[in-house]
């Protein structure tokens, strides 16, 4: 209040009442509910002032902030505007960026070789800024990447489109484990849209999964008696931990070999990890007859480690839960912690301090209240704790801040709960006032009951505790104690911090008096007081400017000039041997490639290539909505007895392990790796690599090429009766794109290639599609590839753009059929790529010979079966493509199956040797293995939904329930007291004190009873409010885009760009690197291919030609292979060849190895062959004083599990040529 007389003013400050804010945060942004003095929810005529622009509050009476674009700044104060009256509050504005995580979990125990592995995944999106889960539902494009690597370096990648993920469910891939299995890396990819830039922004996650190869011919160091000894151990071992039944054997050690024997007398080193030592404890152990090292119940010890093998076991797999870093809680009420431990150890780590509200050198704790912690059924409950903060510690790795705040004391129910009325997680009446998720009272946890004996009706029970809708179970059961667990493939996953804000101050009341006032306070009250007034500007001042316009920056970059390239007359070749590091380490051979392979992580578990079969996983199982109860039989581990049970609901996670006696006892079935060779070691047999064109339009037999075109061609491939064979048929554009996409070693032009990963779905667009992807992909690769595989389309739409350019390139006059005559002179032709003149020589055909002749002097081979590392990788191509039972679940992946090598083999009756049928045949056993191991994610979904609105239904009738049984529990116990009454009036006094003792146990029992029934009533109606969340957070989001593009107040000011043509995809034409490294052979092939005899244009070649994002796209595009091919068959022919038929165009690739008809050339070309050890190749030589080979000596018999070297000298028929080849030979084993 401002009061003005004679000349001075006096001023009075006062407040009665202020507004103030609840903040939730969201998917869409802050959700900001308005209260008053009186704690009150306030929603009409209530909005707030913030960044120039009202937000008004929506239908539940919340108002709605977006968050902020990460480069903009923001302010820090909201204005909270009511009924004309004003409050001015502190405010942080978020920044939107998002990030992805990726859980993944693969047991190493299911990495068999020709069996189906189940990888899990799980994706979590995130906002940084305050750890919000966002549904993936906003995620857009998702795909799904899976390199896999072999032992020897070979890669192969799969690429999965329209990847299926969920809230709740875990995520499936299987794939089929290759022979020598060493690594699989995943992949994932997705778009999520930003609102307040209205872009997409790239997530991407990877994990990766390693084992590595058994370990042979160790030397491990012991110490006998204070002396160290080296000691050799031959053959490969396999250590692996083993719980059994407990009592006196407990933890077991079996040391096997390759093949899964036992290996008795191994002396190993083990380490042993115990909380009261520094330092892991160092034994020495060796395995007795058996091949087994018992360690007993290793009570106390957390973890086992064999530095003899470098692999470590984890004992604490018992109790795991991932703890929140903060806890909010009320006074009087108690606060839970999951803990199942009871060991002695465990217990002393527990520690309960309050604290000062101080952080960092300004906390220091006041008080020990460490006796308040009461542990029973598995949780830990801490009552009457005053208001303050505390600090929980569990042991050196999990620590707890506890914020307590006071609460309301008050004895009338209804006014408590007109006061948390739209505040059921909030403590709105405390100081600071903080947020208390139903959560954090009722956390997540498990419990289990087990059959002792082994009998049909045998099963694991499990019991969740406080589950909702969104928790799933998943069940392994593994042979051995894992190397990793479930629940260390998402121990990152964290709990969001509650919200906690200080309440707001009041402002104090002042007065100030006899203030003179000032000039220009006095110069318009005496304006005011004038009669006459003089001319002025009548107009108000306008708010914005008429003609605005904006300054922008250029970017700008340094430019330097370069030598002239003079590539297009360098010699190149499509060998890997002269390409120099470009394809690391290919065909250099097992021995120099493995100097190139990328090392492994220490650690890695080892391949247990012996079982025959994998481990069990069971997930996504869901509690039965009445108890909370599941129940898995026995019979569902099948070999397994140490049993991972894990449970998460998408913020909490726990798990607990345990093995179970009564199946340890089971022994497994092992697999027969001795080799076993059908071979005639009279005769001679040679391997062969073949790729043959499968062309239906060049059948001779057809009167017309339309009737080739739809009748089924086939091709015979020479393989007699006792040769090994194998085929792989490329048909498809899928097919193509994920071998090319392995191919690609370069990480920028394979982000490129991935980026129009669409192609290979391009059939199933529609026109508005099409429209859109070639408007955002628009170059002269896309245009290439719609000119040969989608032609209506480009003359319709593509052609006409391309004839409206301004300036046009050689790739434009060649796809609008203009003249190419200019292109031939000298200058114009030295500046064409590779591709470039092949298609030139293409249009033109008197230029063929030509560009046939200088492709044929830049490269030396011609066939890519020369190739051993390029041939293998293309044998391998079909390994990891998911692998999965009949759903409509993705279109790609039904089109993945349809275009695979779905061969139709004919087994022999005779099986004498072990042939292709078995590998030819993998798909058919594939698909019954799937039905048996999981159902269907989209299944699984239906089946979820309908169980949802079981448990709804389910939910309400036990409420009811509780109700009555609330009732009849208060009659009982009303019928009890009378009765006590009545028999108190006629027993002494002694025995009525008793009887009342008696009664008031009773009494406590059942309001015990009653407070749990409350508790978990409570949480049902909790489980009842988080149904709808998900679609009330997209709802939300879709409301705050509209509100955006309404406002348009997050819309930063455009740089001014340099914008240029397209041509070349990230480059122009005067920037290409024009035949550098791209001539090769499929180029030649492409040139020399005759397209007058109507045939198709396929060649083995185009492995070669991916050197670059642009020999790739041109690859898929050339290739004459269609989006969606008929199957193709292999069968045996009488005479034991094999015929392929297709009616699509198809490469196959051939491996076999055959016996050799041919005549032996007269004459030896071998010059010596001699053996030795690998472990003692040399001796020191006293006449020459130097160390010269150790060969074995003639008679010398070879022992078992000993490694041997053979040195093996050839020499051709070209004299000056002498080959020296190291072979691998062992009296056992094949390595």
């Amino acid at each position: 209040m401002d009061v003005i007389s004679n000349g001075e003013n006096s001023t009075a400050y006062f407040t009665k009442g202020y507004l103030d804010y609840v903040e939730r945060y969201s998917v869409a942004g802050h959700f900001l509910t308005i209260i008053d003095e009186n704690r009150q929810k306030i929603s009409d005529d209530a909005s707030v002032w913030f960044n120039g622009h009202y937000y008004k509050p929506n239908k539940d009476g919340n108002i709605n902030i977006p968050y902020r674009n990460p480069s903009n700044t923001s302010d820090n104060d909201i204005f909270v505007i009511h009924n004309g009256f004003t409050s001015k509050r502190p405010f942080t504005h978020q920044a939107e960026s998002y990030s992805m995580k990726l859980f993944c979990f693969v047991d190493h125990e299911s990495l068999v070789a020709g069996n189906v592995a189940k990888i899990l995944l799980k994706p979590v999106v995130t906002i940084n800024s305050i750890d919000v889960t966002c549904p993936v539902k906003l995620l857009e494009h998702v795909s799904l990447e899976v390199h896999s690597y072999d032992m020897n370096d070979t890669e192969t990648t799969a690429t999965t489109l329209d990847f299926k993920v969920y809230d709740a469910d875990w995520s499936e891939y299987g794939f089929l484990v290759p022979e020598n299995f060493s690594k699989v890396e995943l992949n994932l990819l997705a778009k999520i849209k930003v609102l307040t830039t209205g872009k997409h922004e790239q997530l991407s996650a990877s994990k990766s999964t390693t084992v590595r190869s058994s370990d042979a011919d160790l030397v491990t160091t012991i110490a006998i008696k204070n002396r160290v000894q080296d000691v050799q151990i031959h053959g490969e071992i396999l250590p692996v931990l083993r719980k059994t039944d407990s009592g006196a054997r407990g933890y077991e050690v079996l040391v096997m070999g390759k093949n899964g024997e036992r290996r008795s007398n191994i002396p190993l080193c083990f380490g042993f990890v115990h909380p009261f030592s520094e330092n892991a404890l160092r034994i020495y152990l060796r395995s007795n007859a058996e091949g087994i090292i018992r360690l007993g119940d290793l009570q106390g010890v957390v973890e086992v480690i064999c530095y003899t093998i470098n692999s470590t076991w984890s004992l604490l797999t018992q109790d795991q839960h991932n703890y929140p870093k903060y806890i909010h809680g009320l006074a009087g009420e108690p606060i839970r912690v999951p803990f199942a431990r009871k060991d002695i150890l465990s217990l002393r780590a527990l520690s309960l301090f309050r604290r000062s509200p101080g952080a960092g050198a300004d906390r220091c704790y006041i008080e020990d209240l460490t006796n308040t912690i009461k542990l029973s059924d598995g949780l830990l409950t801490i009552d009457n704790l005053e208001p303050g903060y505390y600090t929980l510690s569990l042991g050196e790795d999990h620590t707890i801040e506890l914020n307590i705040a006071s609460s309301i004391k008050s004895s009338s129910t209804a006014i408590q709960q007109a006061l948390s009325k739209g505040f059921e997680e909030f403590s709105i009446h405390s100081n600071p006032i903080l947020e208390i998720p139903t959560r954090s009272k009722y956390p997540l946890r498990l419990t289990t009951s087990l059959y002792e004996s082994l009998t049909e009706d045998s099963r694991l029970s499990i019991h969740v505790h406080n589950w909702t809708s969104k928790t799933r179970v998943c069940v392994v059961a593994t042979k051995f104690q894992p190397f990793k667990t479930l629940f260390e493939a998402v121990e990152s996953l964290e709990t969001r911090r509650p919200w906690i804000k200080n309440q707001a101050e009041r402002t104090p009341i002042t007065y100030r008096t006899g203030r003179t006032l000032g000039d220009e306070y006095q110069y318009i009250l005496n304006r005011r007081t004038q009669t006459k007034h003089w001319a002025g500007n009548l107009l108000s001042k306008p708010s914005v400017l008429l003609s605005p316009w904006s300054i922008g920056d250029t970017t700008i970059s340094k430019q330097s000039m370069e030598a002239p390239s003079s590539a297009n007359e360098q010699t190149t070749s499509n060998t890997f041997g002269s390409m120099g590091n470009y394809y690391n380490g290919r065909g250099l051979g097992r021995s120099r490639a493995r100097c190139h392979r990328k090392t492994e992580p220490p650690g890695a578990p080892p391949l247990l290539t012996f079982l025959a079969n994998p481990s069990v996983v069971l997930l996504n199982l869901i509690p039965d909505p009445t108890t909370g109860e599941i129940y898995v039989p026995y019979t569902e581990f099948k070999e397994g007895n140490f049993v991972q049970i894990f449970v998460t609901d998408g913020s909490n996670a726990a798990q607990t392990s345990f093995a179970i006696n009564s199946l340890a006892r089971n022994e497994f079935l092992r697999r027969d790796l001795r080799f076993k060779s059908a071979l005639d070691h009279e005769k001679h047999y040679i391997g062969e690599r073949i790729g043959v064109n499968l062309d239906p339009k060049l059948d001779a037999g057809a009167a017309d090429s339309t009737a080739a075109t739809t009748e089924p061609h086939s091709i015979i491939l020479a393989s007699n009766g006792s040769s090994s064979s194998s085929v792989r048929i490329i048909n498809s554009v899928s097919q193509v794109y994920d071998l090319t996409m392995t191919l690609i070693e370069s990480q920028a032009h394979r982000s490129s290639f991935r980026k129009f990963g669409f192609i290979v779905d391009w059939h199933q667009f529609s026109t508005a599609t099409k429209n859109e992807e070639f408007s955002k992909w628009n170059c002269h690769e896309l245009n290439l590839f719609l000119y040969k595989k989608d032609r209506p389309y480009f003359d319709a739409v593509v052609a006409p753009y391309i004839k409206n350019k301004l300036v046009k390139s050689f790739m434009d006059d060649f796809l609008i059929g203009e003249s190419l005559e200019k292109y031939t002179t000298l200058r114009e032709f030295r500046l064409l790529t590779c591709m470039e003149k092949c298609l030139l020589a293409r249009r033109m055909p008197q230029w063929r010979p030509s560009v046939a002749l200088w492709i044929k002097s830049r490269i030396r081979n011609t066939k890519v079966e020369s190739d051993v590392k390029l041939f293998k990788t293309a044998m391998k191509s079909g390994a990891v493509e998911e692998v999965e039972a009949d759903s409509p679940s993705s279109s790609r992946r039904e089109d993945k199956r349809n275009m695979s090598m779905d061969l139709e083999v004919k087994v022999d009756d005779e099986e004498d040797f072990e042939m292709v049928e078995q590998q030819l045949n993998a798909n058919n056993t594939i698909h019954q293995l799937l039905q048996q191991a999981s159902l269907q994610p989209q299944q699984q979904q239906q089946q979820q939904q309908q169980q949802q609105q079981q448990q709804m239904q389910q939910v309400q009738q036990m409420q009811q329930q509780q109700q009555q049984q609330q009732m009849q529990q208060a009659q009982q116990m009303q019928q009890v007291q009378q009765q006590q009454q009545m028999r108190q009036m006629q027993q002494p006094q002694q025995m009525q004190q008793q009887m009342q003792q008696q009664v008031q146990q009773q009494i406590l029992q059942q309001q015990r009873l009653l407070q749990l029934q409350q508790q978990q009533r409570l949480f049902l109606q909790a489980k009842l409010q988080q149904a709808g969340s998900s679609m009330n957070s997209i709802e939300a989001r879709q409301s705050a885009q509209q509100q955006l593009e309404q406002l348009q107040q997050f819309k930063p000011v455009d740089l001014t760009k340099e914008m240029a043509e397209t041509y070349y995809w990230g480059r122009q034409d005067a920037a290409i690197e024009s035949g550098k490294t791209d001539v090769n052979a499929f180029w030649l092939d492409f040139v020399e291919w005759n397209e007058t005899k109507g045939g198709s244009f396929l060649t083995q070649n185009f492995l070669v030609n991916t050197r670059s994002f642009t020999d790739a796209m041109a690859t898929i595009a050339l290739l004459d292979v269609t989006f969606k091919p008929n199957n193709a068959s292999v069968k045996r022919s009488v005479d034991r060849n094999l015929v392929v038929t297709s009616s699509s165009p198809a490469i196959v690739f051939h491996s076999s190895t055959k016996e050799l008809n041919e005549t032996p050339i007269a004459g030896s070309v071998l010059v010596t062959q001699q053996y030795f050890e690998q472990l003692d190749r040399h001796e020191y030589d006293t006449k020459l004083m130097i160390n010269v080979r150790k060969y074995l000596q003639p008679g010398t018999g070879l022992k078992p599990l000993v490694s041997y070297g053979a040195h093996v000298v050839l020499m051709s028929k070209y004299h000056w040529l002498i080959t020296t080849m190291h072979c691998l030979q062992d009296a056992k084993y094949r390595y």
